[in-house]
């Protein structure tokens, strides 16, 4: 089994499509799965509790096998016995939810027709089409196999297929039986999603994002065919965790032409990142006994020495790294959102020299007029707080991060609206785990949003939101302090350990209470690393006296 990591599966993506003739076709094709529409559209593990407690209400009966595609058919079909009933249920979960940021970063991907113009999905769910859509993005859909020669993998268009259906539809395959039989092959047609699929991974090789492997399925028993003989591009197989592989099947763990993307060894968990190196000397914190003297005990979780979780990789940070490494494009409904609206107008309504019976009663062209003039106007205005304002946005949708915080920093913060501070905020939340491994941006970063915590409570604005998440930022540089090798480094932990404490000492809030322990023991720590020794254990002192009877802090 071979397993490499993000940065180098995209660098090697890249070399694929680096260098193509015209004449070339791109070699891989994306298959992505439930993982890209989550959490908005919820897992199958979600449906499967749902449907076991409805199921309820008419059955005791028990799944015969305990495989997780045997258990989830069992109890969809016991709570929902007719597939209407079943398409009914789907469309409840999908129909006017949220488009995820994942399908979002998929959409902009492949607008640039740089890595595949092609999509191969089992989701149900229509969100990568809308967001397509949303973007101006024409696009071709096949969604029952009937429908599956629409799809042309030599075409220069972009292109969906639902190999199980969507959720349009009664037809659409989710019981296991169903899924199944979609995978088969037909002697007396060739359109179906099998000989699809087959087509595809002739010349070209998917990029696996977001999915489980069902095994049985009609992707999967394709790809068992085709891998008997090798491929000429590897297979990237990206993984939400590391244990996923163990699911897999044999034949595929094993191929020497599968590499499976996983997660960061090191735990970057978002808004609690956590270092891997060895830090005995800072694990404990220190109490004294009224008897005994001074002792040491295990008391306060310290953020260098929290319980390790498994790290995970999420669909949308894999399609963030790709757009990144492609360097895709600003989109036009951002840059310029009144003359990408008036474009679609021009291009999709009827002209009054074409039609003027229309043109008399709708008036498309006095409103198309409207919205060129306030473009004008908005062009006009130089270079506006506004525009400054959106620039940062925009560096943020292009993945260009270390450009969206260098533009931040230079924001005069007292000219934004309380709206744009509190976006600016939600835009700098989404990617700050990101550049984790990047000190002097994290930094700026921090800096940035502390700033903008500040400029916003100078203004009575209610900022509790975002207290924990200041509190965890700060901390989290001190651990990058740790592992720095500035001389400097113990007295700038010290002034973030007493900023802090200013901040937060007084909350009541148990999550800031925590955030404030860790300050305080990691600042009596660097003061003992300074041979300021009394002032370390009045610092162990002052954390007794405030934290020594919190049992929820132990």
């Amino acid at each position: 089994m071979q397993t490499i990591d993000l940065k180098t599966a995209v660098t090697e993506i890249k070399q694929a499509c680096s260098g193509l003739e015209k004449s070339d076709r791109l070699p891989f094709f994306f298959l992505v799965g439930a993982g890209i529409s989550s959490p908005t559209i919820p897992l199958a593990s979600d449906i499967e509790k749902h449907c076991l407690e409805e199921a309820k209400k008419y059955s005791a009966d028990e799944p015969p096998s305990q495989s997780p595609i045997d258990t989830y058919s069992f109890w969809f079909r016991k709570a929902y016995s007719h597939a209407k009933h079943r398409q009914k249920y789907l469309r409840s979960l999908i129909e006017g939810k949220p488009i995820s940021n994942a399908n979002l970063r998929l959409a902009h991907l492949l607008s640039e027709k740089k890595v595949s113009m092609i999509a191969i999905t089992p989701n149900f769910d229509d969100h990568l089409s809308r967001a397509l859509n949303i973007f101006g993005i024409p696009h071709v859909i096949c969604d029952h196999p009937a429908t599956s020669e629409r799809i042309n993998p030599e075409a220069n268009d972009i292109q969906i297929a639902h190999i199980h259906g969507s959720y349009w539809f009664y037809d659409c395959c989710n019981l296991k039986e169903e899924i199944s039989s979609r995978a088969q092959m037909s002697h007396e047609t060739s359109s179906t999603m099998a000989s699809l699929i087959d087509d595809l991974l002739r010349n070209r090789t998917p990029l696996v994002i977001g999915y489980s492997g069902w095994d049985g399925d009609v992707f999967m028993t394709a790809l068992k065919r085709r891998l008997n003989s090798r491929l000429s591009y590897n297979l990237y197989w990206f993984c939400y965790r590391k244990s996923n592989i163990n699911l897999l099947p044999a034949w595929l763990r094993e191929n020497p032409d599968v590499y499976f993307v996983l997660p960061p060894e090191q735990i970057v968990e978002k808004g609690k990142k956590e270092s891997l190196r060895e830090t005995g000397k800072i694990e404990q914190s220190f109490k004294r006994e009224p008897s005994a003297g001074f002792t040491s005990e295990r008391m306060i979780i310290n953020p260098m020495s929290s319980a390790l979780k498994e790290q995970t990789l999420s669909a949308f940070t894999v399609f963030d790294a790709i757009n990144q490494a492609f360097e895709i494009a600003e989109l036009k409904l951002t840059q310029d959102p009144l003359g990408f609206f008036a474009d679609r107008l021009e291009n999709s309504l009827p002209r009054e020299s074409d039609s003027e019976e229309s043109g008399s009663v709708y008036f498309f062209r006095l409103a198309i007029q409207k919205i060129r003039r306030a473009e004008e106007w908005l062009k006009g205005r130089g270079k506006t707080i506004d525009e400054k304002f959106e620039k940062v946005l925009n560096a943020v949708q292009t993945s260009r991060y270390n450009k969206a915080i260098e533009l931040a920093d230079d924001l005069p913060l007292h000219e934004l609206s309380k709206e744009q501070l509190h976006d600016l905020m939600e835009a700098l939340e989404s990617w700050e785990w990101m550049i984790y491994d990047k000190p002097e941006y994290y930094f700026k970063l921090c800096d940035v949003e502390v700033k903008l915590v500040d400029e916003l409570r100078s203004r009575q604005a209610d900022t509790s939101q975002y207290d924990e998440r200041i509190a965890a930022l700060l901390n989290e540089k001190i651990v990058i302090l740790y592992d720095s090798t500035d001389d400097q480094r113990l007295t700038d932990i010290i002034d973030v350990c007493n900023d802090i404490d200013k901040r937060y000492g007084e909350a009541s809030e148990l999550s800031l209470r925590e955030q404030v322990a860790k300050a305080l023991v990691n600042k009596g720590f660097s003061l003992g690393q300074l041979n300021r020794s009394e002032e370390e254990i009045a610092v162990y002192d002052e954390v007794v006296k405030r934290y020594g009877e919190a049992s929820e802090l132990s």
